[in-house]
Order: structure tokens, then C-alpha cells, then sequence
């Protein structure tokens, strides 16, 4: 009995990441593992540089597996010379925008930012807490040639750093197409 005992303790862990698998975006050109099948939401935002289309791919994992409560995928293209990733003043101001705006919507509170890059690309990570410390929202982003990538994970506060998010987070990979 004691053997089997252990030998449970020991694949439960298997067991509960066994589930995770890659998702694919074809249009979205990335790929990131999953703990749940991801679905698709599509907005237009009327901007000053015209509509903007944003795409999030994003699961909600059973009951708040490790804490985490969703993972989601977004990214969207600017309009051709709007946004210049090779442009450092303009863009450290665009980051310092969408840092405030993402803190600003769910009227919460940027706990840190980080530099960051995804395979020379540069980009940004940072966190921020709503709900009156309850909840985190971490979230990484970068800019390719216009297109604007977001990775997020929305935990508990205090589960915020766990293997699930950061095999998220890691796990995300640009595909080479269209």
C-alpha cells in the first residue's frame, strides 16, 4: 500500500501537466502550450491611426488550476509606419502606454516593469494587481514589424508565480509563414 501511495504522489504531477498541448494560430503566426483548448475573440477599436483589430486566444483552465484563472494570446497590426520597433524614444513611449492603459482597465495597480526581449525583438513585462491586491495580471509583450504581441496570466496574488504561468510565458514561440 505504502509503494502504491508513492508511486501516485510521484505521476500526479505527470498526470496534471500531461494535459497541457500547443495551440496554433496560423493567422496570429505563434504557437504556446495550452492547458485547455483555446478560443478566439475578435474586436475593431476605432484609433486615431484608424480601426485596429485585436485577436486574444485565451482559456480559462478548471478551477483555477495552480491559481491561474486565464491565459490568453493578443496581438494586432498598426497600420505601416505607425509603430517602429527599431525606434527606441517612440518606442519606450508605446510601452509606457499600454503599461498605464492595461492598469487603468481593471483599475489596478502596476507592481513592476521589466525590460525584455523575445529573440532580439524588444518588448516589456510587468504585473499588475486589481481587485484590491486579490488578483494579478502579468503580462509580456513585444513588437514585430508593427504587430503587437501580449501574453498574459491572471492568478491569485499570491500564486502569480507558479510553473504553469512561467511554462506560458517560456513556452511561446513565433512561427516562421505567410
Amino acid at each position: 500500500m505504502k509503494t502504491l501511495l508513492l508511486f501516485g504522489l510521484f505521476c500526479m504531477p505527470l498526470s496534471l501537466t500531461a494535459q497541457w498541448a500547443p495551440f496554433s494560430s496560423l493567422d496570429g503566426r505563434f504557437q504556446i502550450p495550452s492547458p485547455k483548448p483555446m478560443e478566439h475573440q475578435e474586436s475593431t477599436v476605432e484609433t486615431p491611426m484608424g480601426a485596429i483589430t485585436y485577436h486574444t486566444y485565451f482559456c480559462k483552465p478548471d478551477e483555477g488550476a495552480n491559481g491561474n484563472h486565464w491565459f490568453s494570446v493578443s496581438y494586432c497590426d498598426y497600420p505601416e509606419g505607425s509603430v517602429h520597433s527599431d525606434s527606441t524614444a517612440l518606442l519606450e513611449e508605446f510601452f509606457e502606454e499600454t503599461i498605464k492603459e492595461s492598469a487603468f482597465s481593471v483599475n489596478g495597480e502596476v507592481r513592476y516593469v521589466e525590460t525584455t526581449d523575445y529573440n532580439g525583438l524588444p518588448g516589456r513585462f510587468w504585473r499588475v494587481d486589481y481587485l484590491n491586491g486579490q488578483a494579478a495580471i502579468k503580462s509580456k509583450a513585444f513588437l514585430l514589424a508593427g504587430r503587437f504581441y501580449v501574453i498574459q496570466v491572471v492568478s491569485l496574488s499570491g500564486k502569480s508565480a507558479n510553473p504553469d504561468s512561467q511554462r506560458f510565458f517560456d513556452g511561446f514561440k513565433l512561427v516562421v509563414g505567410n
